[in-house]
């Protein structure tokens, strides 16, 4: 149920603040679908954490944790500065804030940290936003070139 909640609330806020930008980034959001599964994978095929609260699964990773995370990729790219010094900031800020809705799943028990704990999270969610940062980049000069050829 909560992944359902916070699937939904993410969903909500793109509709409302991204609008018609969507169709413009909407691909973008599988590249951190892709970070997120290759962390996750390893994380709870090797015992770090857990999600035993999710309907459905996908290698131990629930079903809705994914469209979550495609969602959540969406945002932190809609906004994402094109000034490098001010994507450093903006990026741990993020972090922060994931960091936070982490720590209320967490806390409500959606996630289980048999050998992990929120300090690893807030590494792992800034270097994993640093990726979808740095590969968007090129998803977008590729789509940029392909309309002006």
């Amino acid at each position: 149920m909560e992944y359902l909640i916070y699937t939904l609330i993410a969903f909500a806020v793109i509709f409302i603040f991204v609008g018609k930008r969507f169709y413009k980034i909407w691909k973008l959001g599988f590249i951190g679908v892709g970070i997120m599964l290759l962390a996750d994978l390893l994380g709870t095929g090797y015992n770090y954490y857990a999600y035993p609260r999710g309907i459905l699964y996908l290698g131990g990773i629930p079903v809705l944790h994914i469209f979550q995370t495609y969602a959540s990729s969406i945002l932190y790219l809609n906004w994402l500065p094109r000034r490098q010094d001010l994507r450093v900031a903006y990026t741990f800020f993020v972090s922060a804030l994931f960091l936070v809705v982490e720590a209320i799943m967490y806390h409500i028990g959606a996630v289980i940290y048999p050998n992990w704990n929120l300090a690893y999270s807030f590494i792992l969610l800034i270097f994993g936003l640093s990726m979808l940062s740095y590969l968007s980049g090129f998803v977008q000069k590729d789509a940029v070139e392909e309309e002006t050829s």
